[in-house]
């Protein structure tokens, strides 16, 4: 097994139900190398769509990498570069189906 797949296959992966800042948060697709989570903000329902990323832990004490992996939940940062907020299901999905303009990261209209 190469590498790259053993990384993959020993990291921890995000959690399918969370709550984070008071908001829930659902995994409603996986597929390949990419998840749609479901967000309950403020009594509204949105969808979150992303690249699968793994990062290596690090120990905060030392900073010293521990030689495990995670995957990454993107932060505020990462909108709109490999993750993206959508208002239906299906415009995080055409995500994950290719379904986005290259040039611009932005769904086709």
């Amino acid at each position: 097994m190469n590498p790259q797949a053993l990384i993959k296959k020993t990291a921890k992966n995000l959690p399918i139900n969370f709550i984070y800042k008071g908001d829930l948060f659902t995994r409603v697709f996986e597929k390949d190398d990419w998840y749609i989570y479901k967000r309950n903000y403020a009594g509204m329902e949105y969808y979150e769509v992303f690249m699968r990323k793994i990062i290596r832990c690090v120990d905060f004490n030392t900073k010293i990498p521990t030689g495990e992996y995670r995957e990454l939940y993107p932060k505020d940062e990462h909108f709109g570069r490999w993750a993206w907020c959508c208002r239906t299901f299906e415009k995080a999905l055409a995500y994950t189906n290719g379904g986005l303009d290259n040039d611009k990261n932005i769904l086709p209209v």
